[in-house]
């Protein structure tokens, strides 16, 4: 927004009273995080225009926000297994065989990786590996969990038929 007068010695702008809420809408939506793109099409726009730039930038906030919510949830559950080391904190993941031998054959042999990072939901498991260049995940495994989210690395050979994992906190 040009200003409508500059002052040469500071390089101060001054604005008419007419730009006021101009200026206050724009550092809002800056301060907000909105690029100066989405800020003109909504503030220059029309209304579906500007309407559907908000409508994104809500949408993307809120698919953030869940994301942000569930990993602050799971840093809390580490911090917490950490200050405990009371044994009786377990959880059991129960997962059918051949679906999580899959997947950890999927995911090791897309990275390369010998070690295999499995970590518990309250109804899922996500099956990660990397090799530190790239990372493969299959995550929504379906499982039965009995206890708070954690973790285990498994190095070393795919499990057989048979699996049944227990495993503590990660601390």
């Amino acid at each position: 927004m040009p200003p409508t007068e500059i002052e040469e010695g500071s390089g101060y702008r001054y604005y008419a009273p007419e730009q006021q809420q101009r200026a206050i809408w724009i550092r809002r939506l800056r301060d907000a995080g909105l690029r100066l793109d989405s800020v003109q099409a909504i503030l220059d726009g029309d209304d579906d225009e500007a309407n559907a730039v908000l409508d994104d930038w809500v949408a993307d906030i809120q698919d953030r926000s869940s994301v942000v919510l569930e990993l602050a949830n799971d840093l809390r559950t580490s911090i917490q297994g950490r200050a405990t080391s009371n044994p009786s904190h377990r959880t059991s993941a129960w997962m059918d065989a051949a679906i999580l031998r899959a997947a950890i054959r999927q995911v090791s042999s897309a990275a390369h990786a010998d070690e295999v990072l499995i970590e518990t939901r309250s109804d899922s498991a996500s099956i990660v590996a990397t090799d530190r260049y790239i990372l493969a995940a299959r995550t929504h495994v379906p499982a039965s969990i009995v206890g708070v989210p954690s973790r285990v690395t498994l190095v070393g050979q795919v499990p057989g038929s048979g699996v049944a994992l227990s495993f503590g906190v990660e601390g």
